[in-house]
This record gives structure tokens, C-alpha cells and sequence, in this order.
């Protein structure tokens, strides 16, 4: 079954739909980067930078960091460290179970 018959649409017309988003593969590359940062900044996950971006569909580090920033505006490092300071500083004053409710409450 060629992919038409299982999207229902064309190749053209699903482009079209995503031309607003930069494209199919933009729009894929950007819900990949949002799943990475979403683990980044997860103070329990103690995965690292390059085994994440991996996990997400990058084989270079270097390429993942720059779309990273292109995206976001930092650094996946820039990013975790600032996330596990947060976490230090709520732990210190029992903030920090509240995290991920606030997290919840942002999506």
C-alpha cells in the first residue's frame, strides 16, 4: 500500500499543509528537538547531551546543539545546567515536587 492510500493525501498537498511549518521534515525536526528538551530539562534523567540527541534522531552532537539553539535560543548544555540550578535552589527551599506539576500545567 503506497503512502497516499494510508494518509489519504498527496504528497503535494500534504507538503502544502506544511508549508506554514517549513516543511515535513522542519516540522519532524522540531517536535524531535521539543521531546530532547523536554528530557534535558528533566532534573532525573541523567542521560547525556549527545546520547539524548541520538535518542532523537541526531547522529551529530555538533548539529543538534546548533539546531538546538537555532530553536530555543541556548545551548542544550546552557539549558540542563540552568534546569538542575533551578532544582538545587527549589530543593533547598522545598519547592522542588512542584516542578513538574508546573511543568504539566505549562503544556
Amino acid at each position: 500500500m503506497g503512502n497516499r492510500q494510508v494518509l489519504g493525501v498527496s504528497r503535494a498537498n500534504l507538503y502544502r499543509l506544511f508549508a506554514d511549518e517549513g516543511g515535513v521534515a522542519r516540522y519532524i525536526q522540531c517536535r524531535r528537538l521539543a521531546a530532547a528538551r523536554r528530557r534535558l530539562e528533566d532534573p532525573s534523567d541523567l542521560s547525556g547531551i549527545g546520547e539524548i540527541a541520538t535518542q532523537h534522531g541526531f547522529n551529530n552532537p555538533a548539529h543538534f546543539s546548533h539546531r538546538f539553539r537555532e530553536l530555543f535560543g541556548i545551548s542544550p548544555r546552557e539549558l540542563r545546567h540552568g534546569t538542575r540550578q533551578r532544582y538545587s535552589r527549589d530543593l533547598e527551599s522545598g519547592t522542588a515536587m512542584l516542578g513538574p506539576i508546573f511543568r504539566q500545567l505549562d503544556r
